[in-house]
């Protein structure tokens, strides 16, 4: 996994996340930018809507922490890495969340299967924590599966429906700056806004 980035690229003018860039265009300084959630919570937690999101986020995690999934990292998009407020003058509606995941050794199929459609599907953590979510797991597929799902979250998530280019984020799936995420974002919705 790339190493985490200081920064996140500011928007373009066009209000995306550059996908690369211009100046270094052959750089492996480029989308996805590798982030800590402690510098997603604080460049994006500039509004309610956001910061609404943002714990949704949180609570999301910790309900994959709470069953095991703790290994692996999280690819973030959509109109909430976007400058939406400006571009179409809204709020964000979700966060898409792709999560390649390591499984647990200890897990079976069964529990997987219970799991996943008891806590995880789609149409429920949209409804419950505002999130679109897409799981690849990093150690039940062959090298080829994963290449294969890289390159088309990839290719996906690299443009607009228009052929725009954009950037998008990744951050670690561990548990280890959760809490102090969580006091950040607690911080932000006390004072009301944010850096970004």
């Amino acid at each position: 996994m790339a190493s985490e980035m200081s920064f996140i690229p500011e928007w373009n003018e066009d209000g995306f996340l550059p996908a690369f860039d211009p100046a270094a265009p052959t750089s492996r300084e480029r989308s996805p930018y590798s982030i800590s959630l402690i510098d997603l919570i604080m460049g994006f937690g500039d509004s309610e809507a956001r910061r609404g999101l943002l714990l949704g986020l949180l609570n999301f995690r910790s309900e994959l922490h709470q069953v095991g999934f703790v290994d692996g990292f999280q690819w973030i998009n959509g109109s909430f890495t976007e400058d939406i407020e400006a571009r179409e003058n809204r709020s964000p509606n979700d966060i898409d969340v792709v999560t390649f995941l390591r499984i647990p050794e200890w897990c079976t199929e069964e529990y997987l299967d219970l799991v996943y459609q008891g806590r995880f599907e789609r149409s429920m953590l949209k409804n419950k924590h505002h999130i679109d979510s897409f799981f690849v797991q990093l150690n039940q597929t062959t090298s080829q599966e994963i290449v294969n799902e890289s390159t088309y979250w990839y290719s996906l998530w690299s443009h607009t429906r228009n052929g725009e280019w954009k950037g998008y984020l990744q951050i670690d799936l561990g548990g280890a700056d959760d809490e102090e995420a969580r006091l950040q974002l607690d911080q932000l919705s006390g004072e009301g806004g944010g850096q970004g």
